[in-house]
């Protein structure tokens, strides 16, 4: 129990780390902190920042669901993970396509 424990605290930082950023980008909504320095701005700034934020949100919620998954079984946090990673990209690849760059 004592080793399962020590493990959940990766997936509570992910969420911490997420939460905070999500939260800074819907409340800035600012996206230069997500994109890179050379890449074009986003057609809808503000929008594309709101649900990337959200997004980050959703993200921070899975990967305590997965911390807590940990106390039942290693296999199951694993496979929660990584649904949720190909959900979020997907998630964030029409984002990107409706809201994307000029």
């Amino acid at each position: 129990m004592t080793d399962k424990m020590e493990l959940m605290g990766i997936p509570f930082l992910i969420a911490i780390i997420c939460l905070v950023y999500g939260i800074r980008l819907i409340i800035t909504r600012d996206s230069s902190s997500i994109r890179s320095k050379d890449s074009p701005v986003p057609k809808d700034d503000r929008q594309y920042s709101l649900y990337a934020g959200i997004l980050m949100i959703v993200f921070a919620l899975s990967s305590v669901g997965a911390a807590f998954l940990l106390l039942i079984s290693r296999e199951a946090a694993i496979i929660e993970m990584a649904v949720s990673v190909v959900g979020i990209l997907i998630a964030y690849n029409l984002i990107g396509k409706k809201y994307g760059m000029k």
